[in-house]
């Protein structure tokens, strides 16, 4: 998906995105609660908004 997204990365530049955006996904269990303010779809959908397009693509909700 990335080098779909940004096919003019060279290989290491797309490594290291690559590994940043699955390392934030990585983190979400110690913050994450069933019993807190986010649903697990709303996590994976503000997840699916915000790698590929960063902040200015998280939707209002």
């Amino acid at each position: 998906m990335i080098a779909a997204l940004r096919p003019d990365l060279d290989r290491g530049r797309l490594a290291a995105a690559t590994m940043s955006l699955f390392g934030r996904l990585n983190r979400v269990s110690p913050w994450f609660r069933d019993d807190g303010p986010l649903s697990r779809d709303d996590c994976a959908r503000l997840a699916c908004e915000l790698m590929p397009g960063g902040l200015p693509a998280v939707a209002v909700r």
